[in-house]
Order: structure tokens, then sequence, then C-alpha cells
């Protein structure tokens, strides 16, 4: 009150000084600052006047706050310019027991005129009350308003949070306020809180935090490699970072929706032989939830018989089937054994073969398994022809081929046998009437020492490593298909290709089993071999009314009873 009868003072001296003078209108105005009233815990009141106000167009009035007196820092501009009236009630933005600095304002199309300065001790202001909110639920990200009385005008004085974390504030008045909801891994109801300066008010009632929902896995149980369908809702609603795991195995998607997910089944590394019932989680962006049943992972394997014991110098070649049977010679010895699917037995065929020498094709031709090429001790090729007769147990020497090979596989398209070997030669075979064509050679040059063939879909493949073929039997002609992973590794066996229920597979490394989806030209990783030795064991394999047997023949580091498995996972 003092400096506002100091100025009125001063004013009137001037006026009466000058009572000779023609007095000429200010352009700006003048405005004083009065002391601050009714000051309590709920705020203050704040009065000014314009004294003149000049011939400049006023566009704007108000007060300015400054925490401390002197060149405190500004902490409120508050304009009453739209009340068409200065004195005002101060509710917010307070704090009890700190001073605090008025200053009036006046603002014109072409300055800013302030007045005096008054200072005052506050003793708070009043508590923030949260009226509203809407919407009353909604997902990470989504925005909100609330409504209620005595927020802050000032963003910065305001904070809000839901479940205890920060949310960002994107606008407000002392009445509402607009926030963005936190990113965070909670789902359900929580409360929104809100601080003005250091007052914190809760709302009454709680705020719903959306997130996936899991209604169902179809099927409820399936082999490693197998798709299985996730049903539900809000399944990308926080975003395309999802992630779905059956217990600690991490699954493979393949496509997603906000509503279904389809994933690869994955490999159970440590129980491949029995069933494992795992707790499916499925996590998108910060959100998690678990499906509440449990999902079987079912066995990919099933034991079966070994063939025989391991002996050195005994030398497995690969298996083939004849008449719903597996077999596989020992060459070292000339031994057939013979696997019986409904017994899960062996018989042993006892004859000697006099020529000592591995690495062939065993092509099973009408009632004959032909003994095509290899190589002898010093890993030469050998173009010899051998057919041997199940039904009287004998083999008999046919004429020699007409080319040799290191290494070869074959296939059979419409009858007719075809040898791709590893030196790039394609030849279709008449074992029978010993006939003899050379096709067209492989397009590229076969590397790493490996090549292997199969059928999928009425159509004959070539594989080698990081490459796929189809053969166009029409214009003899390969075509490249689809890039595969497989690599041969440090003390393991090369890749080994194989058909089954009309498709193909792909062991590589010794360990991993691919498969091939003609469909949509990918290889898929299905299982792995369910054996401690693994990669460095080598594998005889044979296929009996579309069930795959694969068993381990040899090993760098055991002597002992070989294994031999039934994949269940076709």
């Amino acid at each position: 009150m003092k400096n506002y009868i100091y100025i009125l003072l001063v004013f009137i001296f001037f006026i009466s000084s000058c009572n000779d003078v023609v007095i000429q209108p200010k352009e700006y105005p003048l405005v004083i600052t009065k002391e601050v009233t009714n000051i309590d815990v709920n705020g203050v009141t704040f009065d000014a006047e314009i004294l003149i106000k000049g011939t400049e167009k006023i566009i704007d009035f108000g007060y300015i706050v400054n925490n401390g007196v002197g060149n405190g820092k500004s902490v409120l501009k508050l304009s009453v310019f739209n009340s068409n009236k200065f004195k005002t009630r101060v509710l917010t933005d307070l704090k009890a027991n700190v001073a605090y600095t008025c200053r009036a304002y006046v603002k014109t199309e072409k300055r800013l005129v302030y007045g005096n300065s008054v200072d005052f001790v506050a003793l708070g202001s009043a508590t923030p009350l949260i009226s509203d909110f809407n919407p009353k639920s909604g997902y990470d990200g989504d925005t909100v308003k609330l409504t209620g009385k005595y927020f802050s005008s000032i963003k910065d004085n305001n904070q809000v949070y839901v479940n205890n974390k920060v949310a960002q504030i994107i606008a407000n008045t002392d009445s509402s306020i607009v926030f963005i909801t936190p990113y965070q891994s909670y789902i359900g109801a929580v409360d929104i809180t809100l601080e003005v300066n250091t007052s914190k008010v809760r709302s009454n009632q709680k705020f719903t935090i959306i997130g996936p929902e899991i209604t169902s896995i179809l099927p409820s149980s399936a082999t490693s490699g197998k798709i299985v369908t996730i049903t539900g809702t809000n399944l990308i609603r926080n975003g395309n970072n999802i992630n779905v795991k059956f217990n600690q195995y991490s699954a493979e998607i393949l496509n997603y929706s906000n509503t279904s997910i389809d994933v690869i089944v994955p490999i159970p590394t440590y129980s491949l032989l029995t069933d494992t019932y795992t707790i499916m989680e499925f996590a998108n962006g910060l959100k998690s939830v678990n499906y509440p049943f449990n999902f079987i992972i079912k066995k990919s394997w099933q034991i079966k018989s070994p063939p025989l014991l391991f002996n050195w110098p005994t030398n497995y070649q690969d298996g083939f089937t004849y008449n719903e049977k597996g077999y596989i010679h020992e060459v070292n010895h000339g031994s057939m054994y013979e696997y019986n699917p409904t017994t899960d037995s062996w018989k042993q065929y006892a004859e000697y073969q006099l020529t000592i020498y591995s690495g062939s094709l065993y092509i099973p031709v009408d009632n004959q398994i032909f003994r095509v090429g290899g190589i002898d001790y010093l890993n030469q090729p050998v173009n010899y022809l051998w057919s041997f007769s199940p039904a009287t147990n004998k083999w008999t020497q046919k004429n020699n081929l007409p080319f040799s090979f290191s290494i070869a596989s074959y296939f059979i398209l419409e009858n007719q046998v075809y040898i791709l070997t590893y030196e790039g030669q394609l030849w279709q075979c008449d074992f029978i009437g010993e006939h003899y064509k050379r096709l067209k050679d492989f397009p590229v040059v076969l590397k790493d020492f490996f090549v292997s063939t199969f059928i999928a879909n009425g159509n004959a493949y070539a594989v080698q490593y990081g490459h796929t073929w189809l053969y166009d039997k029409e214009s003899d002609k390969w075509i490249e298909k689809a890039a595969n992973m497989f690599s041969k590794g440090y003390y393991s066996v090369s890749a080994k290709c194989f058909t089954c229920n009309n498709t193909g597979y792909v062991l590589a490394d010794g360990t991993d089993l691919y498969k091939y989806d003609f469909i949509n030209d990918k290889w898929v990783l299905k299982t792995k071999y369910p054996n401690e030795w693994g990669s460095n064991s080598k594998k005889s394999i044979f296929v009996i009314q579309n069930e795959a047997y694969i068993a381990a023949t040899s090993s760098n580091y055991v002597d002992g009873a070989p294994f031999m498995y039934l994949y269940l996972g076709q």
C-alpha cells in the first residue's frame, strides 16, 4: 500500500506543478500493483489498477509472480485480460511459507509495461481436485484427458502418474490436463495420480490398462517344427515387437495380426524323446501374458532297435528301403542287415563279398537292389555295378558303368532312375537293360564334397550347401529355388537328404533336421537328432511307409552300441 500511495503522491505533484502547461496524452499505459490480500492456506488475492490507459491499444494485462524478492525466478504469468478486471483470486502454484514478488503488467500492441513490485509470503494453494478422466481404459501410448480444479496453468508444475509411471503431458489449463499413458508391463486397473507443485491427489476411479489376451492355441499339442495358431485380442496393439516362448524355448513367428499369430513350435533340445509340458508366454512390447493351459510339445523321436554294436573296422553304408523293410550294407565284412518295423528287429545276411569298396549308391529297382559305383581304399572312383536279390541272398556282378563318381545321389522320376554326381554329371540309368544316357551337366560347380537329392510334390530337387535346385525334366534344366542355411562344421558329417511323405528332408551337420516346404519354397528347422554323439556320427537313413528311421552307425569317439530312432514329426 505504501508503494501505491507514493506513486499517487508523485503523480499529483506532477499535475499541480504543471497547471499552466497543456498535458499531452501518453502513448503507453501506467499501471500500479496493489498490496496482496486474503493470504491463507488456499491462495492469495492480487489487485492492480491502470491509472493511465494511454493511446495504444491494450491487448493483455495480468501479473508476473517471482519466487523470492528482488530478481527471483518467474514462476507464474497470470493473464486476467478476459475477465475485464484486474482483481483476481490465485489458488494454484503457491507454496507454503515461500516469499514471492507480484508485479502487474499491461501489454499493448507495441510494448509491455510493468507496474511496481509487491512482496508477500504465501501460506499455500488450494489442493488440486480430479473430477473425471476419459477414456476410462486404454493402451500404452493412448491420450487421456483429466478434468478438475486447481491444476497449474504451467505445464511443468503438473505431474501425472499412471500406476506410478510418469505420463507425458501434452496440453493443460488450470482445469484440464491431456496426457499420454506411459509404456509399462502392467495390465489391469491402476491409479491415476496428479501432483501439482507439492500437492498430490488420486482419482476416485481406476484407469484400466489394456494388454494382449490369449483365448486359444490350436492345436493344443504338436511336435517341434509344426505350425500352431495363437488366437486372442490386442496381440499387436502395443506395437510389432512380439515374442512367443514355450517355457524357455523361443518360437519362430511366421505371420501375425491383432487377433491371431502363426508360430513354429520350438525344439525342446533336452527332451526330444519325451513329451514336454510347457507354458506359452506371449510378449508384445513391455506387455506379456501367459496362456493358462499347458501346451504339449510332443516327442519328435522314438527309440528303435539299433543294427549292431560299433566294432572297428565295420563300415556301414547309406540305408535304403525295399519291400517295406529297411536295409544297411556293411561293406568291410560284406553283410547285409535287414530291419523289420513290425517286429522292431534286425536280420543279418552273412554272405561275404570279396571286393571291398565304399561310397556306393543302393537303388531298389523291381525285385533287386543295385549297388552303383563307389570309391576304393585309395579313394579312387570305381564304376562297378552289382545287384542283390533279397529273395536269394545273392550278389551278382553286372557290366561296369560308363561313368564313375567320388560322391553321388539319385532320384526316381516316372520309374526312371537319375544319378547326379559330385562332378556335375547327370545320368539317366536303366540298370536292368544296362542303358545309360548322359543329360546336361549341373549348372554350377559343386563344392564342399556334398550333393544330395530328394523328391517333393512329384518333382526332383538337388541340394548343395547354401542352394536348392529344382529339376525340370522336360527341358533337362536345373532351376534355382530357396537358399538354405546348411553348412558343414568341423569334425561333423556331411548333410544328407531323404524323401518322406511327399517332401524332402535334410539332416544337416549330422544333427539338425530340416523340412522343405515346397508350397512356400522355404526350409523349416523341425528338430535335432536326439543323440549325444551329435554331428560326429555317420547316419544311415531309410523310409518305410512314410516313416523315417535314422541310425547312428559310427562314431569318432565311442565304441559301443549305435542308436536308431523313428522320426515322429512328419
